[in-house]
């Protein structure tokens, strides 16, 4: 038996087969995946990190604002004292 197999992007393989003792019969299947269970899984996971990376973001964002007023009122109270 012959095999030619030709694989095609995104599509699968497709499989060709010809029997050598009759040359008039030739047989194929052809494999196709479909994302039926995929759901966006990785367009999810894409965002779940994006959303993830911007809450570090803010968080970060937080801590210096709220360093800031801190060093903002150790100033303030030591001018008030000096008064």
């Amino acid at each position: 038996m012959h095999r030619l197999s030709v694989e095609t992007s995104g599509c699968g393989i497709w499989n060709f087969a010809r029997l050598a003792t009759d040359s008039s019969q030739l047989h194929g299947d052809v494999n196709l995946t479909l994302p039926i269970f995929d759901k966006n899984k990785g367009l999810i996971a894409e965002a779940e990190a994006k959303r993830a990376e911007a809450a570090v973001k803010v968080e970060s964002a937080q801590v210096k604002e709220s360093e800031e007023v801190d060093r903002a009122l150790v100033i303030y109270e030591a001018g008030v004292q000096l008064q």
